[in-house]
């Protein structure tokens, strides 16, 4: 990709506006991690449906094929130490 590409692209525009947003207010980032780690479940589920049944149907898509397969993996890793964290939380509360 070159650099008229990646200037056009809005996945570059949206990651440096929200880089911005978080440079000034770390209170967004903590929100919005906490949003991304209390849904993991809801996001895992709907970008799994998206990457691996919607987008391959779908041949305007394809060209965000690998992209969303990569988000899905990211959100299913989130997903797994949130059931990690909740089995290690009731595990240690046993003891």
């Amino acid at each position: 990709m070159n650099w008229k590409g990646l200037i056009k692209n809005p996945v570059a525009w949206l990651t440096g506006g929200l880089g911005g947003v978080f440079l000034f207010d770390p209170t967004v980032i903590t929100a919005l991690l906490a949003a991304l780690w209390s849904s993991a479940g809801t996001l895992f589920t709907a970008a799994s449906v998206a990457a691996f049944t919607v987008i391959p149907q779908v041949d305007a898509l394809s060209s965000i094929e690998e992209t969303a397969v990569a988000i899905a993996v990211v959100a299913g890793g989130i997903y797994l130490a949130k059931l990690g964290y909740r089995i290690l939380d009731s595990y240690t509360d046993r003891l």
